[in-house]
């Protein structure tokens, strides 16, 4: 699964994650300087959906900014996932 153009990395995790097969990948292409801020702030998140980050591959592209973050799905996610769209991207209670 590839996901591009949605959102943040919560979000798109949120909206891409519970439809994945467990045991399959998502390739998220990024197109911010800052990756692993954005992978950092995800990890609640990701354990949360039962997936796990694999890999980030080096930038690339024209300016040098874009990576892509592989992510795993490890588990099935709960059906209380993906959440409404104005919960999107929010942190989990708790």
């Amino acid at each position: 699964m590839t996901a591009r153009a949605v959102g943040s990395f919560r979000v798109t995790l949120e909206l891409a994650v519970p439809y994945m097969k467990v045991g399959g990948s998502g390739f998220f292409p990024r197109g911010r300087v800052h990756v692993m801020s954005e992978i950092e702030e995800a990890q609640d998140l990701c354990r949360e959906l039962g997936a796990e980050v694999g890999s980030v591959s080096p930038p690339y592209g024209d300016n040098g900014e874009s990576q892509i973050i592989r992510v795993t799905k490890m588990q099935s996610t709960s059906l209380e996932f993906p959440r409404r769209a104005k919960l999107l991207g929010t942190r989990l209670p708790g």
